[in-house]
């Protein structure tokens, strides 16, 4: 088999021992595909998928959850469906950094530092 053509797949060196895809189904707007995706002239961009292995897939779909959306739509591969199913995508936040947002929101805690400047009512100077 032949290398694609690059006018049709979007990018100017294509690699022969991967003449087929992960990318196989939806690769318009899709984080998974890069360069020229213009699918009237045939132009079907870079598969990311196709270069990365699996640990730096799994940590992709850990911290954008545009990719978690886009995997099933760009791939009929099944392994890579479960992946997505099987990882747990990382919180926006550090659970310290929602706990002292949550603690600076809280009026409750004003006075006493607004009031009492950080010491008890009963303490005297």
């Amino acid at each position: 088999m032949s290398a694609p053509d690059p006018s049709k797949t979007g990018f100017e060196a294509c690699d022969e021992t991967k003449p087929s895809t992960l990318c196989d189904l939806d690769v318009e707007d899709n984080v998974w595909v890069e360069g020229v995706v213009d699918l009237a002239a045939g132009k079907r961009g870079i598969c990311t998928l196709d270069y990365l292995n699996r640990p730096q897939i799994v940590d992709i779909l850990r911290h954008d959850p545009r990719a978690r959306e886009d995997l099933p739509r760009v791939t009929s591969n099944l392994e890579l469906r479960q992946l997505v199913v099987d990882t747990q995508l990382y919180p926006a936040k550090e659970p310290s950094e929602e706990l002292q947002s949550r603690s600076a929101r809280n009026p409750a805690s004003f006075p006493f530092y607004s009031v009492f400047r950080g010491r008890p009512p009963t303490a005297r100077r």
